[in-house]
This record gives C-alpha cells, structure tokens and sequence, in this order.
C-alpha cells in the first residue's frame, strides 16, 4: 500500500461513532495535527448507483461537520495511479499541519 510506502500512519475500518453506536466506517484515517483525514476507497459499480451516491453524500456531510476532510478515490484510479493518490494525500497532510503523533 502507497500509505505504508510513504510511512504514513493510518487506520483502516475506522469507525465513527455517536452515543457508542457505529455510525459509519472509512476505508481509511489519518489522524493530522489540525484535522482528521478520511479516505475512500470507491468501487465504481457500487459508488455510482444513485441510493449509494445519497448515502455517499449524507456521510461526507456528517463528517466535514465533524472537522473531517473527505477524499473519495475511484478504483480505476488506485489501480492505475497509486503514486498520483499518494500525492494527494500528501498534499491534503501538509495542509492540515502533518501527522499527528500517536
């Protein structure tokens, strides 16, 4: 994985919760200085049906409203773009003040 490569730290399956009830589980977090980081790993036949696109949406809402940055990264592109993904995350920790230390 790019991630592992670049030696960032990250959870995969990570779980957001209200009142100890799963709400929603990312792909991927990184935890940053100055926010969070949420990664989505998106399949195109799933994410491109319009009853996914709506929950998609809903859940991207909830966490910007909850200080998280939301990344979505179609397959295609992970397939054949994994250093340009890596950049962009890259570019997205840099903004939020680097990796916070655990």
């Amino acid at each position: 994985m790019e991630l592992s490569r670049l030696k960032i730290p990250f959870w995969k399956e990570f779980g957001i919760y209200k009142n100890q009830h799963l709400l929603y589980r990312l792909d991927l977090a990184i935890l940053c200085n100055s926010g969070k980081l949420a990664i989505e790993c998106d399949s195109e036949k799933w994410h491109s049906l319009p009853r996914q696109k709506k929950k998609d949406r809903r859940r991207d809402n909830y966490l910007r409203k909850k200080g998280w940055r939301v990344l979505h990264f179609p397959g295609r592109e992970i397939s054949s773009r994994l250093s340009k993904c890596g950049k962009t995350i890259l570019h997205q920790i840099q903004k939020l003040n680097g990796v916070k230390k655990t």
